[in-house]
């Protein structure tokens, strides 16, 4: 049987180096494949969108360019979005569908209506709010021309979540594993269990006593996905 893969998802504005340290973290439970979005870190080069559709179908491609049988999507923030979307393109162009969607750290989108428009800020405010959401460290901020870019990438990133529209919910037959922060008020618990409504399969919901990066800085965090990942497995 084919070890259980973990395709990685990154945040807005995040490449895939943020999962760098997963791939030995949980190498005795899954292959970690961290999944670079077009237009960020190594395929910088490439075209950025702004458009959830179009950036979840690019994850479409690499992910059936791997051509697994036993995977798992996992997303974090923006990634949430985009997990989804991708597991739900993938049940029909594929053959073999995401064994579980894990995904945490933003709401539905049927509540985005709750969450704070970024994409109409200037440039300087959106600086300011990468810096509160501690996404950037202080190398980065001595270097203007960085963070112009990294600017850039972040507005294309927080456009695509919020001008995604989607006239209904369209349920995956997937299971469904979703975390929060209790300090995330971007967030919520109650606004977490929403995603029940995007699965027609198993839903669980686990709270953190951590914030919105839960999954980097929560010690309880790593024991939690890799039981969830053995379970997986288990039905593989």
């Amino acid at each position: 049987m084919n070890k259980l893969k973990m395709f990685c998802l990154p945040y807005s504005c995040g490449s895939k180096t943020i999962y760098s340290d997963w791939i030995s973290r949980y190498s005795d439970v899954a292959e970690v494949i961290p999944v670079e979005y077009s237009g960020h870190g190594s395929r910088f080069t490439e075209e950025l969108y702004n458009d959830a559709q179009k950036i979840s179908d690019d994850v479409v491609k690499t992910i059936i360019s791997e051509a697994p049988s036993n995977y798992v999507l996992y997303g974090h923030s923006m990634g949430c979005l985009i997990a989804y979307l991708t597991a739900l393109k993938l049940s029909s162009r594929y053959k073999y569908p995401p064994k579980a969607v894990i995904i945490g750290g933003t709401r539905p989108p049927h509540l985005k209506y709750k969450d704070e428009r970024l994409s109409g800020y200037s440039k300087e405010k959106i600086i300011e709010k990468m810096i509160e959401l501690g996404q950037m460290d202080e190398e980065i901020l001595k270097d203007p021309e960085l963070m112009d870019i990294l600017s850039d990438i972040f507005i294309a990133d927080i456009s695509a979540g919020e001008n995604f529209e989607q006239d209904e919910i369209k349920p995956i037959n997937i299971p469904m594993f979703v975390g929060t922060g209790l300090q995330d008020d971007e967030a919520p618990a109650e606004d977490m269990g929403e995603w029940k409504k995007y699965t027609t399969s198993l839903f669980l919901l686990k709270c953190f006593d951590d914030s919105h990066f839960f999954p980097f800085n929560c010690p309880e965090y790593p024991s939690y996905l890799k039981k969830v990942l053995r379970d997986i497995a288990k039905y593989c």
